[in-house]
């Protein structure tokens, strides 16, 4: 099995990061010749993401979260 790994950075996107967290999922999900990993990395965004991250990844251990200590654009 290949494993694809998937970079998110994430700024000002806690509206819309599950839906493509989500979108990720079910298109893999659809090739069964493939495994993920998904690292979302938050670039000390002002809103809420961070908190959605680790509310998401708490449920799916392929998903890993990095949580940038100032913005690095």
């Amino acid at each position: 099995m290949k494993l694809l790994s998937f970079v998110i950075p994430c700024y000002r996107s806690e509206k819309t990061i599950q839906k493509v967290i989500n979108e990720i999922i079910d298109t893999v999900s659809q090739r069964q010749e493939y495994d993920y990993e998904i690292i979302a990395v938050n670039d000390f965004s002002p809103d809420n993401v961070y908190e959605v991250l680790t509310d998401i990844a708490r449920k799916n251990s392929k998903i890993k979260v990095i949580n940038l200590a100032r913005n690095m654009g």
